[in-house]
């Protein structure tokens, strides 16, 4: 599986969660969606992650470089986590997400 255009990119230039504009918007399946804005108020980015069910949380990036990269890392540590996740791992999701939190 791999990221796609969150419906058809038809959110790109709208104004997002964090009431910036859509720059990237992507879906990984039915599992996760993740979110670029840019002008979030006094915020320059905000970076949006959401794993349908589980949780969703937003980081910030004063930024364009450090708004990419932390979407692209960010994109790749749920991604990891959903293509190796089982179901009999669910007491070690909360310390993931504990991390993941902390990290970004």
């Amino acid at each position: 599986m791999m990221w796609e255009k969150y419906n058809e990119g038809i959110t790109i230039g709208k104004v997002g969660s964090e009431n910036g504009i859509v720059i990237i918007d992507e879906t990984y399946g039915d599992e996760a969606r993740i979110t670029l804005e840019r002008d979030c108020g006094n915020i320059p980015f905000a970076i949006t992650i959401g794993i349908y069910g589980l949780m969703v949380h937003t980081a910030f990036a004063s930024s364009n470089g450090e708004a990419e990269k932390k979407y692209c890392e960010m994109k790749e540590d749920v991604k990891k986590l959903l293509d190796n996740w089982k179901a009999e791992e669910d007491d070690e999701l909360d310390d993931w997400m504990d991390q993941f939190c902390n990290k970004y």
